[in-house]
C-alpha cells in the first residue's frame, strides 16, 4: 500500500520596526479657561474638568502645540477621537482623584492647594465647593469646615478636639490636667519654682524671683477654686475658695510697703465697689483708709463709695452738705436691708465758713439721734475744726443717724 504524504510551505514575515513611544501625562490641575495647555513630543498634560456635580471627568491634550480656552467637554462631544481632547475613561483616571485633583476626595478629606479640611461644615446647607478663605488663607465665606489644616503653615482649626496627653507650648497635658513645672509641690513650702496648674474646678499659680537660688527675692502663690489654701490639710471638708501669698525680700526700701494684692474700682463718676464681702473679715494687721476730701464749691453731697472719713473743705459762703440718700446707701452697700456704717466727718482747719451737714428730703426719721434715742439736730452746723462720728442707720422704715460724738470746741 502506498502511503501518501503532504508537505506545505511555512512562510515567515519579517517583523517591523517598533512603534514612536507616546508621551508622559502629566497631572494639569482642573481645567482653566485662561490656562495655556501645552503637548510635546515628550510630555502631554491631563487636566480635572469639573463638571458641576459629582461626575467629575478627566482629559488628556491629544495635539502637540499650545492650547488656551478649548473646553474639553465641548471638544470632546464635538470631535470625539480626533479632538484637541480627550477624555480618560473613570478606572484609568481614579488614582488622579488623589494624586492631583484640586478638592480632591480622600475619605472624608479634601485637599485644597496645600490645605486639608472636612467635607463636612458647621451648615449643612453648603458643601465643601463652597469654600473660600481670607488674604491670610483661613476659612471664610459660608462654608466653615468641622476641620482645616493648613499643610504649609500648620495653622489648625476644629471645632471639637479632645487631647489626652502631650505638650501645648510649654504647657503639659495628662490626667493632672494641663500644667507647667510640678504641681504635685503646692504644699510644699520650700519648693519654690515657677509652676502652672488648671484642672476643673481649680487654677494654680506660682512664680518666683531669684538671683543667687530660686525665690530668694520674692515667691507668689495664686489659687482659686477648690483646695487653693495649701496650708490647709488634704482631709478637710471645707477648702478655701482663693488663696493669694506673696513671699518678698525687698532690694529697695521703695519696695517696703508694695501691696500683694490690689484691686482696684477706677469708674468716671465714683469710685464704685472694689471688694464685697459677705461675712466676716478677720485682719491681722493695720486696716488703713486713706479718706476722702471734698470741696463744696464743687460736690456736696457725700459719697461714701470714696471713704467714709470725709474731710469737707469750704471757704465761700455758708453751704449745706447732703448725706446719701437711702437709695443710694443701698446701693453702695448691695443691700436691701437693715444697716449701721460708722462714719466721721471732719470741716477742714483753715474753713473760713461753716456749713450745715443734713439729710436730703424724701428719706423717713430725717434728723440726728442723741445717746438718749432722742431727735437731736435736723442739721449740724460744722466750723472749722469740728469733726462729727455718726452711726448712719437704715433699721426698718427709719434711716437715720445716731450720735457718738460732736467735738466743736
Amino acid at each position: 500500500m502506498t502511503q501518501v504524504s503532504r508537505v506545505s510551505r511555512v512562510k515567515f514575515i519579517q517583523k517591523g520596526e517598533s512603534g514612536k513611544p507616546g508621551p508622559i501625562l502629566y497631572p494639569a490641575g482642573v481645567w482653566n479657561k485662561d490656562i495655556p495647555y501645552t503637548r510635546t513630543a515628550e510630555t502631554t498634560p491631563f487636566v480635572l474638568y469639573d463638571t458641576g456635580n459629582t461626575d467629575d471627568q478627566y482629559y488628556y491634550l491629544a495635539r502637540e502645540g499650545t492650547f488656551t480656552g478649548v473646553d474639553p467637554f465641548d471638544d470632546y462631544i464635538a470631535n470625539d477621537k480626533n479632538g484637541t481632547w480627550i477624555r480618560i475613561s473613570s478606572f484609568n483616571a481614579v488614582y488622579t482623584k488623589i494624586l492631583m485633583a484640586d478638592f480632591a476626595l480622600v475619605g472624608g478629606a479634601v485637599f485644597h492647594n496645600n490645605k486639608m479640611m472636612s467635607q463636612k461644615g458647621t451648615n449643612a446647607a453648603y458643601s465643601y465647593k463652597d469654600f473660600q478663605e481670607d488674604a491670610a488663607g483661613k476659612p471664610s465665606g459660608d462654608f466653615n469646615p468641622n476641620f482645616y489644616v493648613d499643610l504649609e503653615t500648620g495653622y489648625l482649626q476644629t471645632n471639637d478636639v479632645e487631647i489626652k496627653g502631650g505638650k501645648i507650648g510649654d504647657y503639659k497635658i495628662n490626667k493632672c490636667g494641663l500644667y507647667y513645672g510640678d504641681p504635685t509641690q503646692w504644699k510644699n513650702n520650700s519648693y519654690k519654682q515657677d509652676m502652672a496648674h488648671l484642672i476643673p474646678g481649680q487654677i494654680r499659680l506660682q512664680r518666683q524671683s531669684g538671683i543667687l537660688t530660686p525665690g530668694n527675692i520674692a515667691n507668689v502663690k495664686v489659687a482659686i477654686g477648690d483646695g487653693a489654701d495649701p496650708s490647709l490639710p488634704s482631709d478637710k471638708t471645707c477648702y478655701s475658695a482663693g488663696y493669694f501669698y506673696r513671699q518678698m525680700n525687698p532690694t529697695s526700701i521703695n519696695d517696703f510697703y508694695m501691696a500683694a494684692v490690689k484691686i482696684i474700682s477706677d469708674n468716671v463718676v465714683n469710685r464704685d465697689v472694689a471688694l464685697y464681702t459677705k461675712g466676716a473679715v478677720v485682719c491681722d494687721g493695720g486696716m488703713a483708709a486713706i479718706g476722702h476730701f471734698i470741696n463744696t464749691s464743687t460736690v456736696n453731697l457725700l459719697d461714701f463709695s470714696f471713704g467714709t472719713t470725709v474731710v469737707v473743705s469750704n471757704s465761700t459762703s455758708s453751704k449745706y452738705v447732703y448725706l446719701p440718700t437711702l437709695s443710694n446707701m443701698r446701693l453702695f452697700l448691695n443691700t436691701t436691708g437693715n444697716f449701721c456704717i460708722p462714719v466721721t466727718i471732719i470741716a477742714q482747719y483753715d474753713n473760713t465758713h461753716s456749713f450745715n451737714l443734713g439729710f436730703n428730703d424724701g428719706d423717713s426719721s430725717l434728723y440726728f439721734r442723741n445717746g438718749k434715742g432722742n431727735k437731736w439736730k435736723e442739721y449740724v452746723s460744722m466750723s472749722k475744726g469740728n469733726a462729727l462720728s455718726i452711726l448712719l442707720i437704715s433699721h426698718g422704715s427709719n434711716y437715720y443717724a445716731q450720735l457718738i460724738s460732736f467735738q466743736n470746741s
